[in-house]
């Protein structure tokens, strides 16, 4: 049987391989404002986090058989899981020190951001010559987000606190902890993957708002509240795909 040069790469395999895995980094959110509240910047995106790492698995699902795509393919791009972490403590303590007066170390948990989602939208793969591909794709990216930290004080007598949550004091088993990823949205997701074979490098940008439902304490009065806080991430993965 013949086979149509650029059909298969020169190993046998269809260029057009579905499953990949990635890791990487991540850069997310904006600098800290050290004349703003730890609420306060929060709300406005401003997370002091340093680069992080990101994995993620998933598949792409060609509508053009490998047996029959020539130079281009088109599919549907399902990142089914993809987590991420970065870490703000250096950020955060740096706020302290500026804020010396007002705050201490002990007043905030949890310095990190980090989130669990799904990323599904339309892809175009091109095979313009031997093994090397170009994966190009649009996604909308459906997660739940960490975004830290508590902050709580009650230093010289006040009760002052910002909880990236709706706090359930009665909270119980998996409630307790799931409470923790009320910050969700849908955001989009734009990227790119060059490889060869099935080595490569992706990098993906999303933009956009997260909605965060919180609660807060001033002066021992606690309040609850809904604000859209933008979140925008950048990441570079290594690509494997098989």
């Amino acid at each position: 049987m013949t086979i149509m040069p650029g059909l298969f790469a020169q190993n046998g395999h269809s260029p057009f391989r579905k499953n990949y895995a990635r890791l990487g980094i991540q850069n997310i959110g904006k600098k800290l404002d050290a004349t703003l509240s730890p609420g306060s910047n929060i709300l406005k995106g401003n997370t002091g986090t340093t680069t992080g790492f990101v994995f993620e698995k998933g598949r792409i699902f060609y509508f053009i058989p490998a047996s029959k795509a020539k130079r281009i393919n088109a599919g549907l791009d399902w990142t089914i899981l993809s987590i991420t972490y970065n870490p703000s403590a250096k950020a955060w303590k740096d706020y302290i020190v500026a804020n010396s007066s007002s705050y201490t170390t002990n007043d905030f948990e949890a310095k990190f951001v980090g989130s669990i989602s799904t990323k599904i939208g339309p892809a175009i793969s091109i095979n313009p010559v031997q093994d090397l591909v170009i994966d190009l794709r649009g996604q909308a990216s459906i997660g739940a987000y960490i975004i830290g930290p508590l902050y709580e004080s009650t230093a010289t007598g006040t009760d002052n606190a910002f909880y990236p949550y709706k706090e359930d004091v009665n909270a119980s088993g998996i409630k307790k902890f799931t409470q923790y990823l009320s910050t969700t949205g849908i955001k989009p997701n734009v990227g790119a993957t060059v490889r060869w074979r099935s080595v490569g490098l992706a990098v993906d940008y999303s933009p956009g708002k997260v909605k965060m439902n919180y609660t807060k304490r001033n002066n021992g009065v606690e309040t609850t509240g809904t604000e859209n806080v933008t979140l925008n991430s950048m990441q570079v993965k290594l690509n494997l795909t098989l």
